[in-house]
């Protein structure tokens, strides 16, 4: 199986830039969300993908 870092799949596929979204937990990570307890949610504005963390709804 052949591997390619990502720059270079887009750089061969620049079509495919505006089909996909690429998503790394880093950032989420440094910020310490506890994903138990959070659950993000994405959306587009624009050029840029917003996400916002808020507490689970738990069932009473």
């Amino acid at each position: 199986m052949l591997q390619f870092p990502i720059r270079e799949v887009f750089r061969r596929y620049p079509e495919a830039q505006g089909k996909y979204a690429l998503s790394s937990l880093a950032l989420e990570n440094e910020m310490k969300i506890d994903f138990s307890e959070k659950v993000g949610v994405s959306r587009g504005e624009g050029d840029r993908i917003i996400t916002e963390f808020s507490f689970r709804v738990r069932p009473t």
